[in-house]
């Protein structure tokens, strides 16, 4: 009744060696207090804790990622899993080292999707020493008491984005946030959650991504816009990425016959090679896959149970950040644009080749 641990091993084909390596080195090395790092590394994929629930069961979980071993067919050299953190943990006798990011379920009676986006990207902001970490009770109660319209909150309903910046500054981080709602920019939605996504990741905290997983029909009416403005969505933490080759941008451009980056309106950027990404989604898993498609909507493991198979759509972005990081993305954004455009009005004819910004 306190609940247990689930463990995984990965043993491809070669199940009669694992077999036989557990037994002689883990059940029988543990009397001889042998270490075995090499058996964990290569073997081991990880544990969930299933609580003594009936529903909503799955509990502190913590589960490799795709790239955790070079030398396994799962790695791809094009995955960056920068949201990660080295957990250690005691299993038969031996302290375990597991590449990850703690995942867990929403309960829905102390925290909904959007408390466990934040718990998730807490794990890796609590390593600054004044970044506290807390539990999932506690960040839905930093949300606040009382919703926007002054109602009692109701923690299993979820927070608004409001609420979730409430409970992240509680935590000694500030925040920025993006939404589609605001969103100004000539490029598309989905470029601008890239080239965010791609900055910030350099500070390592997980960003948080809002997205509607059942978008409404497109309509013009007054109800309709209405409905968009008043986001009721979802929220996941993202954890890494996987960009195409760098080529293919160039590529893309050579197939134009213009000169990369050397017209005002074709502005390249190295985050636009961002193709998938891995979140924290309380109601899918660890490292779920997502795929950006077209200017703001997604494909997900969410289709698969949506009756009308819709993709999702990007709502926003949410990005902790460190109180001595100052400066917003934007302002740099800007003046790289203004920048490229320099480089068209007075180098047209000097540089040959393609520039790709990276910032």
């Amino acid at each position: 009744k306190t609940g247990f641990r689930l463990h995984f091993f990965s043993a491809q084909d070669r199940l009669d060696e694992f077999k036989s390596r557990f037994y002689e080195l883990i059940i029988d090395g543990v009397k001889r207090n042998k270490s075995h790092e090499a058996f964990w590394h290569e073997f081991y994929l990880g544990y969930i804790f299933l609580k003594p629930i009936p529903n909503l069961f799955i509990g502190f979980t913590l589960l490799k990622h795709y790239n955790y071993n070079p030398t396994k067919n799962c790695f791809d050299n094009e995955r960056k899993f920068w949201g990660i953190k080295e957990y250690k943990t005691h299993i038969f006798g031996n302290e375990v080292v597991i590449p990850s990011l703690a995942f867990q379920e929403q309960d829905q009676n102390v925290a909904a999707c959007a408390t466990i986006a934040i718990w998730s990207m807490l794990q890796i902001a609590a390593e600054d020493y004044y970044v506290i970490l807390k539990s999932p009770s506690e960040i839905t109660t930093n949300g606040g008491i009382v919703s926007n319209n002054g109602n009692r909150l109701l923690p299993n309903k979820g927070l608004s984005v409001l609420q979730m910046c409430q409970a992240i500054t509680q935590n000694n981080l500030v925040t920025e946030v993006r939404e589609r709602t605001d969103y100004k920019g000539d490029a598309s939605f989905n470029l601008y959650i890239k080239k965010l996504i791609y900055a910030y990741a350099n500070l390592r905290i997980p960003s948080i991504l809002l997205l509607n997983v059942s978008p409404p029909k497109e309509s013009k009416t007054e109800k309709a816009i209405d409905d968009e403005a008043n986001f009721d969505g979802h929220a996941v933490a993202i954890s890494g990425y996987k960009m195409r080759p760098l080529e293919e941008i160039l590529k893309r451009n050579r197939r134009l016959r213009l000169a990369p980056s050397f017209i005002a309106d074709s502005i390249l950027w190295k985050a636009d090679l961002i193709d998938k990404i891995y979140v924290h989604d309380d109601q899918w898993g660890p490292f779920s896959k997502m795929k950006f498609s077209g200017k703001q909507k997604l494909r997900s493991s969410w289709q698969s149970i949506l009756e009308n198979r819709k993709l999702s759509r990007t709502e926003g972005l949410l990005v902790s950040v460190y109180p001595k990081v100052r400066i917003p993305y934007d302002d740099i954004d800007s003046k790289v644009i203004r920048l490229n455009d320099f480089f068209v009005d007075h180098f047209r004819s000097k540089i040959r080749g393609g520039i790709v910004w990276d910032i």
